[in-house]
């Protein structure tokens, strides 16, 4: 062999050998950050079940070493007792014929009060408890806490419906967005009036937050984050702006609104009334593939993805629409 072709071979391992000691440390990381990753969501499964479940304490826990869960476990002991003192006057009523409504209490003041480390600073547990005892619809719940002690928004919201998913089934709970064709078995699998839709609602209110979104920006993936949106979130956000909440994909939200009853037909369009196109088989609901906002003047403003972002328009592709619905029952002009 020529100095020339030792030399090139020489240099060929010398670069190898840099190479694989500038990328192995990346491998392992990454093996390590997906292993931390997978113990955090096991842990965390084991606490949620701990927490909800009455499973007991999971054995990879330890109550003497982890203070946190444990004062949170005593925390919600108390808020139970609390919530079966509203009703001591009452002789046929039973908390284990209202499991549905504890859970979601419980669920409700862990993401409020401990995942998001505030402090739950009065103590006044009746008082809290009593938002579930008098409220409907879950919605209305909702509502309450976000006027009672504030910080309850759609994230919070998300968490919730996410730690219910996952006690509920002891499956992570499938990522909330139209790209995620899983989604939509989470109503089936936590089907306790969640999104039972109340009476009142805001639809022009509707509209004017949906336009305060004109120019952001269209991702399916990013939505929720930053000013990022998609079609289903955008609905969902202006709604929720409006104390009425929807499930997190157009098909889903489609769904819901048919079967409580809030179909309207298209020559009867308000004001923050939601139209739902098929633009061709998904295998979800009526093959539901976008979701707009009505201004009920003929517009309709919508997140697009061939736009690239929120814009309003007249309303198109008739032949489409396969939906249209009003989240609400007020009767506003």
């Amino acid at each position: 062999m020529s100095e020339g072709g030792r030399l090139g071979k020489t240099a060929s391992v010398i670069l190898a050998c840099l190479l694989t000691a500038l990328l192995l440390p990346v491998g392992i990381a990454s093996v390590i950050i997906c292993a931390l990753g997978r113990k955090e969501a096991d842990y965390n499964a084991e606490v949620a079940r701990a927490l909800f479940a009455d499973d007991g304490w999971p054995p990879s826990l330890s109550i003497e070493t982890d203070q946190y869960y444990a004062v949170m476990r005593v925390r919600l002991e108390d808020l139970t007792d609390a919530w079966t003192d509203l009703h001591k006057d009452d002789p046929y009523w039973k908390a284990e014929d209202h499991e549905e409504e504890g859970l979601l209490m419980k669920v409700c003041f862990y993401v409020l009060f401990y995942k998001n480390d505030r402090e739950f600073e009065d103590g006044d547990y009746a008082s809290f408890a009593q938002i579930f005892d008098g409220s409907d619809t879950v919605n209305a719940a909702f509502w309450q806490l976000e006027s009672c002690y504030g910080g309850f928004g759609d994230e919070e919201q998300r968490a919730v419906r996410d730690c219910i998913f996952l006690v509920t089934t002891g499956e992570v709970p499938p990522p909330e967005c139209d790209a995620s064709p899983a989604f939509g078995r989470w109503n089936a699998a936590v089907d306790f009036g969640w999104n039972r839709l109340p009476g009142n609602g805001d639809g022009p209110e509707a509209v004017r937050l949906a336009r305060s979104r004109l120019g952001d920006p269209y991702s399916s993936e990013r939505r929720g984050t930053g000013r990022y949106v998609d079609c289903s979130w955008l609905a969902k956000w202006c709604w929720a702006g409006v104390g009425v909440t929807l499930p997190g994909t157009a098909a889903e939200q489609a769904k819901q609104l048919k079967e409580q009853g809030r179909c309207v037909p298209l020559s009867d369009l308000r004001a923050g009334d939601l139209i739902f196109w098929s633009y061709g088989p998904n295998g979800r609901y009526k093959n539901v593939t976008h979701v707009g906002i009505s201004d009920g003047d003929g517009r309709v403003i919508h997140a697009l993805w061939s736009a690239g972002k929120v814009v309003e328009s007249r309303l198109s592709d008739v032949d489409k629409i396969v939906l249209c619905a009003r989240p609400c029952e007020s009767d506003y002009n």
